[in-house]
């Protein structure tokens, strides 16, 4: 229990990224009028770029 529980810990980036930042950015993009960008629904777009830049943090080992 305690190495699956640190393993997920080890993923607190990309977590943060997809249940944090997706949504938030996806009030941003509908309240802005965005409801599609590129084609896809705006919770998918936030998704996506929320999702990457979790991954990103993860690799890198920080945000910015």
């Amino acid at each position: 229990m305690e190495t699956l529980l640190t393993r997920l810990l080890a993923l607190g980036p990309v977590f943060f990224g997809f249940l944090l930042f997706a949504p938030m950015l996806n009030g941003v993009l509908v309240n802005l009028g965005y409801t599609q960008v590129f084609g896809l629904p705006s919770l998918t777009a936030s998704l996506v770029v929320g999702g990457s830049w979790g991954v990103i943090a993860l690799l890198r080992g920080r945000w910015l």
